[in-house]
């Protein structure tokens, strides 16, 4: 198997806040996104057709409100790496 360099998906420690972090990353330039906000179960078309109410799969909300997606592609340089490893440890590491 190769790793298709398509997402590096993270799952953020209970203390630090995805907004906060996101907003601190993109400050350095380094775009983040957020594939999966809310799970499949609460998606308005699994809502729609008598879905699993919210609070039935706690572990799977709390990830959605947890994961945020980094910067992977290809060609992307040891310098790029370093740079997004450093931001990150500083945006995990301030206060809200």
């Amino acid at each position: 198997c190769r790793h298709t360099y398509n997402q590096f998906v993270v799952k953020l420690p209970d203390l630090v806040s995805r907004d906060h972090l996101q907003s601190a990353l993109q400050a350095e330039g380094i775009a983040t996104a957020v594939y999966y906000p809310k799970p499949l179960h609460l998606q308005p078309c699994f809502v729609e057709r008598g879905g699993l109410p919210a609070g039935t799969l706690p572990v799977c909300e709390q990830a959605a409100l947890t994961t945020l997606a980094l910067p992977i592609f290809p060609g992307m340089t040891a310098d790029e790496q370093q740079q997004v490893v450093v931001a990150l440890k500083a945006g995990c590491c301030k206060p809200d």
